[in-house]
């Protein structure tokens, strides 16, 4: 129970003590003491279980949107490929900001490959500095938010 009803029941138990209260009217105060804590937690919980319920919903309309924007991002994730980029971060990466910095370092593989000669392809890129892998993280971030 919280500190406000500790010292308001211990003032109605003094109350009663020293004969300035009756038995009844110490019950009632107890009982409405007691019943307006236990609705305050109540409420409070209801609260917070409505502001997770909000927060995931928020969440997985972010991510709908984020898969119907971005529908090759399945298959890059199932490919294997963005599993390097996580591995190289140590593990400032998830799939999807993995998802950005692979994309960062191949943009026209993704976006238009009839422009890739051959030998262009099978040249690795050149792999991204920790300053630009965090630039491109953050980038994806800020895009995401003002899509939101």
């Amino acid at each position: 129970m919280t500190e406000d009803y500790q010292s308001e029941l211990s003032e109605v138990y003094k109350e009663l003590e020293s004969g300035e209260i009756g038995i009844e009217e110490a019950m009632q105060r107890s009982n409405t003491l007691t019943t307006e804590t236990a609705s305050k937690k109540a409420i409070e919980q209801a609260t917070k279980q409505f502001q997770t319920t909000l927060q995931e919903r928020d969440a997985e309309a972010i991510q709908k949107k984020f898969l119907k924007d971005n529908p090759d991002f399945a298959e890059l994730r199932d490919s294997g490929k963005l599993e390097p980029i996580k591995q190289e971060s140590g593990g400032m990466h998830d799939d999807f900001s993995a998802y950005f910095a692979y994309k960062a370092e191949h943009p026209m593989e993704e976006e238009n490959p009839a422009l890739e000669t051959p030998e262009e392809a099978s040249k690795p890129g050149a792999p991204l500095s920790q300053s630009e892998m965090e630039e491109s993280m953050l980038k994806a971030m800020e895009k995401v938010g003002k899509e939101r």
